[in-house]
């Protein structure tokens, strides 16, 4: 069952930074958290955080998707699936195909959607392996 509004609001799953104005019918805009306008260059490839910080129950995961208005801009996004009892930052990874694109402090990049599990996992995200638990910055990334 894919969240409604009312109900991420209601669980508080945007734990720091929420906006009632990023708030969709059934998902959440996430914002990008930077001081200064960045450019997604031409052919590179750049990751950023969220805005937010998130706090995901042992029942709910998380699915994250482009904007359109960006997807239209020719940037691609590349996302996982945030696993229940995820908390933290998320960090988001853009391609630019087409041409450099412009991106301000704070704006609307991507959005997420939240669905509840069955039931509560057997192991959360920080049981299982938690290697990006608590971010607040980009780490590097975790070798498998």
């Amino acid at each position: 069952m894919i969240l409604t509004d009312k109900q991420i609001r209601e669980l508080g799953i945007i734990a720091e930074n929420f906006s009632e104005d990023c708030l969709t019918p059934n998902g959440y805009d996430l914002r990008v958290d930077f001081s200064k306008d960045i450019i997604f260059v031409r052919r590179k490839h750049k990751q950023i955080l969220t805005m937010e910080y998130l706090k995901l129950p042992p029942n709910i995961i998380g699915r994250i998707c482009i904007r359109s208005s960006f997807a239209a801009l020719g940037l691609i996004g590349s996302f996982g699936v945030v696993d229940a009892g995820f908390e933290g930052k998320l960090r988001l990874n853009f391609f630019s195909v087409w041409d450099d694109v412009l991106v301000a402090p704070g704006e609307r990049t991507a959005q997420i959607v939240f669905e509840e599990t069955k039931g509560n996992v057997e192991k959360t995200y920080a049981q299982r392996s938690g290697n990006y638990q608590g971010q607040r910055e980009i780490l590097a990334p975790i070798k498998s």
